[in-house]
């Protein structure tokens, strides 16, 4: 599900059915490039090194984006 959209920016969180996720966390994307970014701490879990403006950007909507995660991935359990 895409959670926000900003410029070059657009950041995920998905639902994996009948796979609960371990570990809190968004896909962030731009320009091709891709980063896995461990959720509240904004720690880069795999992928690109996240930008400036990447990070930026996750901080300003954190709240938004681990409310999305928790809503999702609470229905697996």
């Amino acid at each position: 599900m895409k959670v926000l959209e900003s410029g070059k920016f657009k950041v995920y969180v998905y639902d994996e059915r009948g796979q609960p996720h371990h570990l809190a966390h968004c896909h962030i994307l731009w320009e091709g490039k891709e980063t896995v970014v461990v959720l509240p701490a904004l720690k880069v879990l795999a992928g690109e090194p996240l930008p400036k403006a990447g990070r930026e950007l996750l901080n300003e909507h954190l709240g938004e984006i681990i409310e999305v995660w928790d809503l999702l991935n609470t229905r697996n359990k």
